[in-house]
């Protein structure tokens, strides 16, 4: 499946100037409006996708916005097929090295060939230490019985698929013993109402890490946006 030729090759885009809360971080994400499963997830109002503040975000920028088709040429890039190294996007040089990088910050894997290129990403680039949010957790799954091996440098943490309502990480992993971290979102009623320790704020990522550097903190709290 890996293309011989390097000719034409197709380059991977990554967002290297982020504002908010992800300045100073880079990331390599997808689309949701496209991705077959957020889309179904979007639908059903039982579940914090039917919230996605992404898609809100691409929606009032248009399908057409340079950010959409950015993100929808990954994805296609991505789960289409394992790719050569010179299909990535170069994020380390002689001027800057990316100590921290996130992969989706917009949609979610849509296969496991996706899995394993973000697995090659990650090789890449062994300086950097990434952290990946997914709720299909399976094509990681899929890759590894494939013979793919989780990087070293590589964080991924489980979203809890419903509004307040936390998966465990014992009961995930052991369907998923690779999941490092779990990440639920709380509305503040309920937040309050059950004493949830919300230790994302949203506010800086860069500074404060919970979720990339190696730690022993493995539950993610955030506030509904």
């Amino acid at each position: 499946m890996l293309s011989k030729s390097c000719e034409n090759v197709k380059i991977l885009e990554a967002t290297l100037k982020h504002t908010g809360k992800m300045h100073d971080m880079g990331s390599l994400s997808t689309s949701p409006l496209v991705n077959p499963y957020c889309m179904k997830r979007a639908e059903n109002k039982a579940l914090i996708c039917h919230k996605c503040f992404s898609r809100a975000m691409l929606k009032r920028f248009g399908k057409e916005s340079g950010l959409s088709k950015k993100l929808r040429i990954n994805g296609e890039l991505l789960s289409g097929s394992i790719l050569e190294d010179s299909a990535f996007p170069v994020i380390n040089t002689a001027v800057r090295i990316w100590k921290y990088f996130r992969l989706e910050a917009f949609g979610d894997l849509i296969n496991w060939i996706h899995a394993v290129n973000y697995f090659r990403f990650c090789e890449l680039n062994r300086e950097t230490r990434f952290t990946l949010w997914t709720k299909n957790p399976v094509f990681i799954n899929q890759a590894i019985r494939k013979g793919y091996k989780k990087p070293e440098n590589l964080t991924i943490i489980y979203s809890s698929p419903c509004l307040n309502h936390k998966v465990e990480l014992e009961k995930i992993r052991k369907a998923f013993p690779f999941i490092d971290k779990v990440f639920t979102v709380y509305d503040k009623k309920t937040a309050r109402a059950n004493g949830v320790n919300i230790n994302c704020g949203s506010r800086d990522c860069a500074s404060c890490l919970k979720c990339y550097a190696p730690n022993d903190i493995t539950e993610i709290s955030e506030l509904l946006k």
